[in-house]
């Protein structure tokens, strides 16, 4: 996605192909050698517009958002739900629940992931956060 125009397009197909929920990717992830889970992969406006699009659709919105500010986005764009969740704050916690925000803390990572990461152990040595390395080592080096 490269705009607000973008989302609102993917919203829209994917709404047309069945959907019932739309996930945004706020962040980047822990298993993912290509960026950090600071990092923000969308704008607070894109964000807005998938939830807006999404909501007059009667579609819900969750967000994958595990660093702090990817949350806070997420939050201020109005998403339904922000999973994993690992860098939030009490001043994010208490917005989710003046909001009705759910909070989905899936802290493992899926089977399939981890047998991908086992597929691929010399992504430890390239992964850009000490976050992604360790999760690449324990991963490489369980049985």
């Amino acid at each position: 996605m490269n705009s607000a125009s973008d989302v609102r397009r993917a919203v829209r197909e994917n709404f047309k192909l069945g959907a019932g929920n739309i996930k945004v990717m706020a962040t980047g992830g822990v298993m993912s050698a290509d960026d950090e889970v600071d990092d923000t992969e969308l704008t607070e406006e894109e964000i807005r517009v998938a939830v807006q699009e999404a909501h007059s659709k009667h579609m819900t919105v969750a967000s994958h958002a595990q660093g702090n500010r990817g949350i806070q986005l997420s939050l201020e764009a109005g998403v339904d739900s922000i999973e994993h969740g690992i860098y939030i704050d009490a001043d994010q916690i208490q917005l989710m629940k003046d909001q009705g925000t759910y909070l989905v803390r899936r802290l493992v990572p899926a089977t399939r992931s981890t047998v991908t990461a086992k597929a691929s152990c010399r992504i430890t040595s390239t992964a850009r956060t000490p976050a992604s390395r360790k999760s690449f080592t324990r991963t490489c080096a369980s049985p």
